[in-house]
């Protein structure tokens, strides 16, 4: 009895075994493939938010979750996998801000930005990061005014774009 149980094992473990039951196994789920910024749009992007949320120099954990949001939507990668890989590369990202400079930082990622709506979208993008705690500080709304000089907006665009996002927020706001 003990050699046909044998047998019987032996042929479940084959891939397309006869076998009631068996047959080849289900391929287990993959896991995401790891994040890579290569892109460089998409690293710059980063940096800018990470620039917008450090400017108060105090870098909160709900602007750090709104940062990985941003990212996890433009890169329309929602897996949590990802988040946590986001969530390491924007710390990495403020990092490297207080060793290379913000200004350094800033110069290297605008390079990467070129379209007037690019740059229209990453001024939205870092004025709702500096909205996150529900206040601008003083050296934010500075961050803002040198970000929107050199991306070469006029004050009309920026708040347009502002306005926009203050839109947006309020939706956000209102109960459900």
């Amino acid at each position: 009895m003990a050699i046909k149980a044998k047998k019987v094992i032996k042929r479940a473990a084959r891939p397309n075994s006869k076998v009631r039951g068996g047959g080849a196994k289900a391929p287990a789920p993959k896991s995401p493939p790891r994040l890579n910024l290569a892109n460089p749009k998409d690293k710059a992007v980063l940096d800018v938010l990470a620039l917008a949320m450090s400017a108060d120099t105090l870098v909160t954990a709900d602007e750090t979750d709104f940062a990985v949001a941003q990212m996890q939507r433009l890169l329309g990668r929602p897996e949590l996998a990802v988040a946590n890989q986001l969530r390491s590369l924007v710390t990495s990202s403020v990092a490297a801000i207080s060793t290379k400079g913000r200004d350094k930082v800033l110069a290297r990622a605008l390079r990467e930005i070129d379209s007037p709506e690019e740059r229209r979208i990453l001024f939205a993008l870092a004025s709702s990061m500096t909205c996150v705690d529900g206040l601008v500080e003083e050296s934010e709304g500075k961050f803002l005014a040198k970000l929107r000089l050199e991306l070469g907006l006029s004050e009309a665009q920026a708040l347009q774009a502002m306005a926009g996002v203050a839109t947006v927020m309020a939706r956000q706001q209102q109960p459900g």
